[in-house]
């Protein structure tokens, strides 16, 4: 899963929090602290926001979570937001949350259905793949799924088809 799609779901009006992120071969757990929908500070180890900003470009995330209610330590004088962003737009080319935009709840058999089309076509390592995005997303298989939650789901799965599949796949879980 990339580290943008899910970012972009916290960076919201309203959403307040931690989100901490594991990047693959780093011992430190890179920390941003989310307040009203803005990045208000970011840690990782002992580096300087600047500098954790410019460390973690390019980096793989392993595992993030969202930590949901935690106030800001510290505030930076402006938001992060930006330079999150303009970061995070030299991750590879491919879906985003801009294009796929999913209203309302997705039942638990549309979130199945979705699932095992996902596995027809690339096979076995999609339950791998898929379980991995489940728990950035704190899902439980068999329960209902946020609209949003479902958004990062499928531009998640999408960005791990051949290209020629995708269209015809994001048109059928739409």
């Amino acid at each position: 899963m990339k580290f943008g799609l899910l970012l972009k779901k916290y960076l919201i009006r309203g959403k307040t929090g931690q989100f901490v992120i594991k990047f693959a071969g780093e011992e430190h757990l890179c920390k941003i602290y989310i307040e009203d929908g803005n990045a208000v500070y970011i840690s990782m180890g002992t580096r300087k926001p600047d500098d954790t900003l410019s460390y973690i470009a390019g980096k793989e995330m392993e595992e993030a979570n969202f930590i949901e209610g935690v106030p800001p330590l510290k505030r930076l004088d402006e938001p992060l937001n930006d330079k999150l962003l303009t970061l995070l737009s030299d991750e590879q080319a491919g879906q985003t949350l801009d294009d796929i935009n999913f209203e309302g709840t997705a039942p638990s058999q549309a979130v199945d259905k979705l699932l095992n089309d996902f596995i027809d076509i690339v096979g076995p390592l999609g339950t791998v793949i898929a379980k991995k995005v489940f728990s950035s997303l704190a899902y439980n298989r068999g329960s209902d799924m946020s609209g949003a939650n479902y958004s990062v789901l499928l531009a998640s799965l999408l960005d791990e088809l051949p290209e020629k599949t995708r269209e015809d796949f994001k048109s059928r879980h739409l």
